[in-house]
């Protein structure tokens, strides 16, 4: 194993104990020491990659934010805003499926009050970033009432995803998925296409 890959699977360690460690004994509870051990690492070691319980934090709350970019990234090819959107939705839903065990802790790490208040400012600074990326694409699908729906997807596929992780085995969530789907596309304005210009 090289270096680089080396380095990515002990981050990764790091953040995977992080994140159980603040779950089960809450973000204040946990010490860095604990997370060392946790992740059968030295302290010396932790602080080479992380300075502090915080910096751990906020590098939790980025690879949150990196699997929802990752599904707008997937989807940059489409060109056609109405498929593209479908295609947002779909992968959204696929990812809740491949990295449930990381929503199923992070959802409870993420509402202690001492992550709330480490992270307050960088939470909202993503929300306004995300309401922008779904309304800019809901707007060039034509999608009526685009702002106030941009909210509801984000909402929708937030509590999708909160009651799968929770509940696997009661939650529907492939059909959830169809319905939600469904009921954005069921009313929308034919998109108008410009003529072809005449040869």
């Amino acid at each position: 194993m090289d270096q680089a890959h080396k380095t990515d699977d002990t981050r990764a360690l790091l953040l995977r104990s992080a994140l159980l460690c603040f779950a089960e004994q809450g973000f204040e509870g946990s010490s860095i020491r604990k997370i060392a051990t946790r992740a059968g690492l030295s302290l010396g070691l932790l602080y080479h990659y992380f300075p502090s319980k915080e910096a751990l934090l906020q590098a939790l709350f980025a690879q949150s934010v990196e699997l929802i970019q990752g599904c707008f990234l997937e989807v940059a090819a489409e060109s056609d805003p109405r498929r593209r959107l479908e295609l947002l939705l779909r992968v959204s839903f696929r990812v809740m499926k491949e990295h449930r065990d990381f929503y199923r802790v992070s959802y409870g790490v993420r509402m202690q009050p001492g992550v709330v208040a480490g992270l307050s400012e960088l939470i909202l600074l993503w929300n306004t970033a995300l309401h922008a990326q779904f309304l800019e694409l809901l707007e060039a699908a034509a999608v009526p009432d685009a702002p106030t729906r941009a909210f509801l997807l984000i909402s929708a596929l937030d509590g999708a995803c909160q009651q799968y992780v929770l509940h696997p085995d009661f939650f529907p969530l492939d059909a959830v998925g169809e319905l939600l789907l469904r009921d954005l596309f069921s009313n929308l304005p034919p998109v108008d296409h410009e003529p072809s210009a005449s040869c």
